[in-house]
C-alpha cells in the first residue's frame, strides 16, 4: 500500500460485505480512515485514526494532503466516489497520480434499477452544494431526474417547491434506506410526496408527464397573448419584439443572475430565466395583482428559476442575496435615479443594465442618472409594425415606439 497515494473506496448498500475487490485489504492496512459517521461506524474495532468528514469537505482534503507520504490513508465514500462525491475534489487538489479510486454502485444507479427505469437518458443533480438551483436548471428540459437530497432539501420540500413553480408536471419516486432491511419505495404525484415525511437516507427520481399541446412554448418570443396580464391595461406588457432586443442587449449566459425591476406580468424575466437556466432571475414588482400574474405565468411556462420579490425598488433590492450580472428595468415608479445608484453598487463586473423607456422625459432622466453613476450609455429606438387584415387586405399597425437604454461601466467596452 503506497503512502504517496490516498485510496478512495466506494461503500455500497451492503456495507462491508459489498466492498469492491481489493478494498478490504486496503482498509485492513490503513493507518488513517476518513468518512462520514455512518461509514466509519462499519469499522468500530479498526485501530486506525478515524477522521469524520462532515460539511467542510475542504478541511478533510487538507488533512489528507498533510498526511500524504507519511501515513497509509483510505477515504470511505458512498457508492461511486466520482458521482457527486469526494474523488473529484481530491484529484483536483492532489493530482491524478496521488489518488486511487475503487468505485461501487451509486445510490441513484440502484434507485433506477429498483424502479425498473433506464438511466441512460436521465439528468442527475446533487442538492448538497447549490441547493435547489441545480434542480431548477434541469427543468423543464429533462424527462427523468435523479436527485441526491440533503437534510434541508428533503423530498417534501422538493415536491412543494415544484408544485408552486411548475405545477404537477412530474411524478416522483422516493427511495429510502436502499439495500437496508427497512428499504421503502414510495411512488406518487408531487402533492402526495409533499404531504409525507421520509427517512433522512433517501434519493428522489422524477419522471416527467407527457405535456399537453398548450404547454409547448419557445424559449423566447412567447406570444404576448400567452401571458396573464393586468386588465384593463393589457397593452402594458413588454411586446415580444421589444423583449427580443432587450434580452439580446442584456448579454445573458446560462449562469446569469438577473434582476427584472418593475416586472409587471414577468414576461421579460420569465424569458430571461429560460435562457439563464442555470442562473436565477429575481422579478421585483410592487403591485399585488401583477405579482399574482407572475406566479400564474411562472406556473404556465414551467419556469422554476425565477424568484418573486414583492416590493418597491430600490428598497426591495436590498435583501436579494446575489449580485446581478444583468438588470432589466421595465418600470421605475419615478425612482430611476435611486434604482440605478443601487444597481451601480451591486452589478457584477462586465454587467449590463437595460432600461425600457417610452417618454422623452424619462429618457433624459435615465441618461443623466447613468452618467451620474459613471456608466456609458447607448440608446436604441425600437419602432415595429405588425400586419393586420383589413377588408381582405393587409396593412401594418405600428406598436408604440420604445427607447432601449443600455448602460455599462466606463471601464467595460460594449
Amino acid at each position: 500500500m503506497d503512502r504517496t497515494k490516498v485510496y478512495v473506496l466506494g461503500v455500497g448498500f451492503e456495507g462491508r460485505q459489498g466492498l469492491p475487490h481489493g478494498a478490504a485489504g486496503l482498509i485492513e492496512r490503513a493507518e488513517v480512515l476518513y468518512g462520514g459517521k455512518r461509514l466509519l461506524s462499519l469499522f468500530p474495532d479498526h485501530p486506525a485514526d478515524k477522521v469524520v468528514i462532515g460539511g467542510d469537505i475542504q478541511a478533510a482534503i487538507q488533512a489528507v494532503h498533510a498526511r500524504l507520504g507519511k501515513k497509509r490513508q483510505v477515504v470511505l465514500a458512498s457508492g461511486d466516489p466520482f458521482f457527486f462525491g469526494i474523488a473529484e475534489s481530491l484529484v483536483k487538489e492532489l493530482g491524478k497520480q496521488a489518488v486511487e479510486v475503487l468505485p461501487n454502485l451509486s445510490s441513484l444507479q440502484l434507485a433506477f434499477a429498483r424502479i425498473k427505469e433506464s438511466h441512460s437518458d436521465a439528468t442527475f443533480v446533487s442538492l448538497h452544494a447549490k441547493g435547489l438551483r441545480e434542480l431548477f436548471a434541469a427543468i423543464p428540459h429533462a424527462k427523468k431526474i435523479g436527485i441526491l437530497t440533503d437534510p434541508t432539501n428533503t423530498p417534501q420540500r422538493i415536491a412543494s417547491e415544484l408544485l408552486e413553480r411548475i405545477g404537477p408536471r412530474y411524478d416522483a419516486y422516493v427511495l429510502e434506506n436502499l439495500g437496508g432491511a427497512n428499504e421503502r419505495v414510495t411512488f406518487g404525484e408531487l402533492h402526495d410526496i409533499a404531504s409525507q415525511t421520509f427517512s433522512p437516507l433517501n434519493v428522489v427520481v422524477l419522471l416527467k408527464k407527457e405535456p399537453g399541446p398548450q404547454e409547448v412554448f419557445p424559449i423566447t418570443g412567447i406570444p404576448d397573448k400567452a401571458f396573464f396580464q393586468r386588465t384593463p391595461d393589457k397593452g402594458l406588457i413588454t411586446k415580444a419584439e421589444v423583449r427580443a432586443v432587450s434580452l439580446a442587449k442584456l448579454w445573458l449566459k446560462e449562469t446569469s443572475v438577473v434582476f427584472d425591476i418593475g416586472a409587471g406580468s414577468g414576461s421579460v424575466g420569465l424569458e430571461a430565466a429560460r435562457i439563464a437556466r442555470k442562473g436565477m432571475v429575481y422579478a421585483i414588482e410592487k403591485h399585488p395583482e401583477d405579482v399574482e400574474h407572475i406566479k400564474k405565468n411562472r406556473l404556465k411556462l414551467a419556469v422554476a428559476n425565477l424568484e418573486i420579490v414583492q416590493g418597491i425598488a430600490p428598497e426591495a433590492l436590498e435583501d436579494i442575496p446575489e449580485a446581478p450580472d444583468a438588470v432589466f428595468v421595465g418600470g421605475s415608479g419615478g425612482r430611476m435615479k435611486g434604482i440605478l445608484e443601487h444597481v451601480a453598487r451591486v452589478l457584477q463586473p462586465f454587467g449590463r443594465v437595460v432600461v425600457n423607456v417610452v417618454t422623452l422625459e424619462t429618457l433624459a432622466q435615465t441618461l443623466r442618472a447613468l452618467k451620474g453613476i459613471g456608466f456609458q450609455a447607448e440608446v436604441t429606438l425600437i419602432q415595429a409594425s405588425k400586419s393586420k387584415e383589413l377588408l381582405g387586405l393587409t396593412r401594418l399597425v405600428g406598436l408604440n415606439p420604445v427607447f432601449l437604454v443600455v448602460g455599462w461601466r466606463n471601464a467595460v467596452e460594449p
